[in-house]
């Protein structure tokens, strides 16, 4: 079960890693300005539990089964998105600090930031022991297996650089590059 404190850059770092793809849906972001307090509940990826099976030749379907957790931050006078638009879910693509300006930025997938304007970076992300196999809307194809399932053959120089991987959802819009 995960349970960090967030106190510093790298236990963000740590949170961050953690809910990379975390999928939210938008309307469960809670502000509550008179506790200073933001809570998100998130369903995070549990990749040390990847599966995968091949398909289509070469390619693999990667799955890995779902943790719902809490992420929330203390201390936070506003919570802001830089855009609104109609999608329900969105996921986190990276978790960031800036101390001068005093804000945590939840950066999500579609393009959209959270900002908390934070006195301190003070936090807490902690699973709810809930857990599902569902893939939430989205799969993850590969080349290759993920790397825990590979068999112990030897690799050669490079090979995890070819780990090329492209997120396809049903539900989140695919934005040009």
């Amino acid at each position: 079960m995960m349970n960090l404190e967030i106190f510093d850059e790298q236990e963000l770092k740590q949170a961050s890693d953690c809910l990379h793809d975390a999928v939210f849906a938008k309307d469960r972001i809670a502000f509550d300005p008179v506790a200073k307090i933001v809570s998100i509940e998130l369903w995070r990826e549990v990749w040390e539990e990847t599966t995968s099976e091949k398909f289509l030749f070469l390619l693999h379907r990667w799955k890995a089964p779902h943790e719902k957790c809490l992420l929330s931050f203390n201390q936070v006078a506003e919570c802001k998105r830089d855009r609104n638009d109609s999608l329900t879910e969105d996921q986190v693509n990276v978790l960031s600090f800036d101390a001068v300006k005093g804000e945590v930025a939840i950066s999500t997938v579609t393009g959209d930031v959270i900002r908390l304007a934070a006195e301190k970076l003070e936090g807490r992300l902690r699973d709810l022991g809930e857990r599902t196999e569902k893939g939430l809307g989205k799969t993850t194809i590969g080349f290759y297996p993920p790397l825990q399932n590979r068999s112990s053959r030897a690799r050669t120089a490079g090979s995890d650089d070819m780990m090329l991987a492209r997120e396809v959802s049903s539900n989140l819009p695919m934005l040009p590059v």
